[in-house]
């Protein structure tokens, strides 16, 4: 995926990755595989995640990616849109219960760390 101008995107493709960032005090991340979408609804999966950089050695803290293997059952949210103040980003998101927001994937590696 390359980023146009440098600006990760904003709204649900089919086909693309997603992500969640979960975790009070630890930082846990999660990629989904977008599969459908409508206006107000979109169904995800969750798909596996490798860690790439080790930064502790032990494995606890480092960086992930997503690797396209489909890990969990497909599940479906309805899709919302972020603002901020007075001003409407337009920018979709999905929130999935306990764990957190989730958004289109950036592309980038992101912070694993499971030390609490």
């Amino acid at each position: 995926m390359e980023l146009e101008n440098n600006k990760p995107p904003t709204k649900f493709e089919v086909g693309q990755i997603a992500f969640c960032l979960g975790g009070y005090s630890m930082r846990l991340p999660s990629f989904y595989r977008i599969l459908r979408r409508t206006e107000k609804t979109v169904w995800l999966a969750e798909i596996h995640s490798m860690l790439i950089e080790d930064v502790d050695g032990f494995g606890q803290v480092g960086y992930m990616i997503p690797i396209d293997i489909l890990k969990g059952d497909v599940f479906y949210r309805r899709i919302q849109y972020s603002k901020y103040g007075d001003f409407d980003l337009k920018e979709e998101y999905a929130y999935k219960n306990n764990f957190g927001i989730i958004s289109a994937w950036d592309g980038l590696a992101k912070l694993y760390d499971c030390l609490d």
